[in-house]
């Protein structure tokens, strides 16, 4: 989803440290760490954050790496282009998440069902034992 080398650029133009993008995103510095270094994976909360806390940072660029870091310079929000600008990405990611609870839903629905057919065999099967021994 989110390009740590991207975000990793971008604060080194703005000359931020981890602690003080911690400080604005309202995390812990080593949140911050795990995502620059690419060992976790933004949220969709901290990348609206990140998003609404810097205006001038191009979603477009951090998420997919089309125009460049300032949103000033060439990806404006609300213009008419054929590129969405950072509202427009937020409800994609938005619309993803959802997309990734229904199907967390569903697997969880499918999950109980075979947990349920598993203690139903395990059910039939102890009354086939038990049937067994007392015959035998």
């Amino acid at each position: 989803m989110l390009d740590n080398n991207r975000l990793n650029s971008y604060l080194s133009e703005q000359k931020m440290s981890t602690k003080v993008l911690a400080e604005n995103l309202e995390l812990s510095t080593a949140a911050i760490s795990l995502i620059r270094n690419g060992k976790n994976n933004m949220s969709a909360v901290t990348l609206s954050r990140l998003l609404d806390t810097f205006p001038d940072l191009c979603a477009n660029w951090l998420i997919r790496g089309t125009g460049g870091s300032s949103c000033k310079a060439n990806c404006s929000m609300g213009s008419k282009t054929s590129e969405p600008g950072a509202t427009e990405t937020i409800m994609l990611l938005k619309q993803l998440l959802e997309s990734k609870d229904q199907i967390i839903n569903l697997m969880e629905r499918e999950n109980n069902s075979l947990r349920q057919l598993i203690l139903n065999e395990k059910a039939i099967h102890n009354q086939i034992t038990e049937e067994k021994t007392s015959q035998g």
